[in-house]
């Protein structure tokens, strides 16, 4: 955008104060500019969709839900479904967007739930098979 800042025409200049007067609907479709100090201030946006840890019993609780959901994160990227992959997940493939890690602090053993782009549903989904599978009884509950 070429501006001649003496051009009459331009709001603000008379046709010889070189600093035209620009609004927001004038600029519209061009980046304003901002000074260094703008810049500087602007704060980091990190996000966190969701981030939490699920207790399991023992190893083999673990290994299980982490090849579940290695199997679900294959599928969410295109690859089929295998055969054993529980029905009651299958609708959330679509919505799986959440990362699963091993947690072993201390004496137990666990997964890091964590997302900073959706899969709630499925998070709870998955959450929901793995308390049906192994503790039928039990609850998540938060802090």
């Amino acid at each position: 955008m070429l501006i001649d800042k003496t051009d009459p025409d331009i709001e603000g200049t008379n046709g010889r104060n070189p600093q035209p007067n620009f609004t927001q609907s004038s600029l519209a479709g061009h980046s304003p500019n901002l000074n260094h100090q703008q810049k500087a201030n602007n704060m980091a946006d990190y996000f966190t969709n969701f981030s939490l840890v699920l207790k399991l019993a023992n190893e083999a609780e673990q290994a299980y839900a982490l090849d579940l959901a290695h199997k679900a994160s294959l599928a969410q990227q295109g690859d089929p479904l295998p055969d054993d992959f529980p029905k009651n997940l299958v609708d959330m493939i679509e919505d799986w967007q959440f990362e699963t890690d091993a947690d072993n602090s201390g004496t137990t053993h666990g997964l890091w739930l964590h997302s900073m782009y959706g899969g709630v549903d499925a998070v709870c989904a998955f959450i929901q098979h793995l308390l049906q599978e192994f503790d039928p009884q039990g609850k998540v509950s938060f802090e």
